[in-house]
């Protein structure tokens, strides 16, 4: 049943055989401030070409804010949305394969939630990229975004 919740833009579904409910919030989630913390987001926005805004590390950053145990994919396995998403506090992976891409991305609030964190061939290919710097950072040095990376709990362990 899909039906209005308060006569928003909200809409929820709920199935009392599976035991889920399910509620779609409509809208930029950039003005979601009071809204609950979700636990499963479909990024699937417009192309980072067509709207870069909405995939730099700021824009992740107010979307992590909003996160307590959350799990988010994107169909975008590109270098700047992984960079973008780990500069922003989540935890990043490589995500499944939708048929149409070998690879996606998967991010979460917490490392135990991923099946294949990035990892040091990530690293690697972090070095070796010509498109690194997030949406919005374009002018921040190869060097500079590897540092920080390199400090982060995902990383800082393994290296």
């Amino acid at each position: 049943m899909i039906a209005p919740n308060d006569g928003s833009l909200t809409r929820t579904w709920a199935s009392k055989e599976l035991g889920q409910r399910w509620t779609v919030y409509t809208g930029s989630y950039l003005d979601a401030q009071k809204l609950p913390s979700p636990e499963v987001i479909y990024f699937d926005m417009y192309s980072p070409r067509t709207c870069p805004e909405l995939w730099s590390t700021e824009a992740f950053k107010q979307l992590r804010a909003l996160c307590r145990e959350t799990t988010l994919y994107t169909y975008s396995s590109s270098t700047r949305v992984r960079v973008a998403l780990l500069l922003a506090g989540f935890f990043v992976g490589y995500g499944r394969s939708t048929g149409a891409k070998y690879d996606t991305t998967t991010a979460a609030t917490s490392l135990a939630e991923l099946e294949r964190p990035l990892d040091t061939r990530w690293i690697e290919r972090l070095k070796r990229s010509h498109a690194f710097a997030p949406y919005g950072d374009e002018h921040a040095s190869q060097n500079e975004i590897l540092e920080k990376i390199l400090t982060l709990g995902q990383f800082s362990k393994n290296m």
